[in-house]
């Protein structure tokens, strides 16, 4: 089972004349031996990522055995492509956010910032906006960069950006400005509680402490 785990899980990767499938600790069948295995990306929630079939990659939802490909998780949610949309299925194998837009990525990826926080960022008509791992839309597809500090956004639109708080709310904004958290540099552990914000405005620096205004 998930090696990284760091506690046993409920099923197990095993192998049966050359294939591999997934059992219980009862040796009940929970995904058939069909499959290759790599020992890498091995998981311990509903979705097997390990397995390949004719050489090709694929993720399987254990529960309804159902093979799904050209595919990637985020936090527990698959995100899938349909008619050139991307949507995203959950935990339980149901879709929970629609194939409705032209990208689904992690906040701040492809940052050396890193991310914290549960949320994915949307792409719809080249606008940007927020869902939850719920599917539920917490900012609509209307800026043209969103930043997500725990629970905290930060958002662009045109010359405006803003700083938002927990209820979504603007505490805070500056016109052709820009608005990170303090410890931006090495975010990828998350705020640690540290709500301060560092505000640019032309080559001059200022600090925002929202729960103080």
């Amino acid at each position: 089972y998930c090696g990284g785990c760091g506690h046993r899980q409920s099923y197990l990767y095993a192998q049966k004349n050359g294939k591999w499938g997934v059992i219980d600790w009862n040796e009940h069948i929970l995904v058939p031996f069909e499959y290759e295995h790599h020992h890498l990306g091995m998981r311990s929630d509903n979705w097997i990522s390990s397995f390949s079939k004719g050489g090709k990659s694929l993720v399987i939802h254990i529960p309804t055995k159902k093979e799904f490909v050209d595919t990637e998780l985020f936090m527990g949610l698959l995100i899938a492509k349909k008619n050139n949309l991307y949507g995203a299925y959950g935990q339980d194998g149901e879709l929970k956010i629609p194939f409705e837009f032209e990208r689904i990525e992690l906040p701040n990826d492809n940052s050396f910032n890193g991310y914290y926080g549960e949320y994915l960022i949307t792409t719809k008509q080249h606008k940007k906006g927020v869902v939850d791992l719920k599917g539920i839309v917490i900012l609509p597809n209307i800026y043209d960069e969103v930043k997500v500090y725990d629970d905290y956004l930060v958002t662009k639109k045109q010359q405006i950006t803003s700083l938002l708080n927990p209820n979504r709310q603007v505490v805070f904004k500056i016109e052709h400005g820009d608005i990170t958290h303090v410890n931006d540099y090495f975010y990828s552990s998350g705020s640690h509680g540290l709500a301060i914000f560092k505000v640019k405005k032309r080559a001059f620096y200022g600090l925002y402490i929202p729960q103080t205004n």
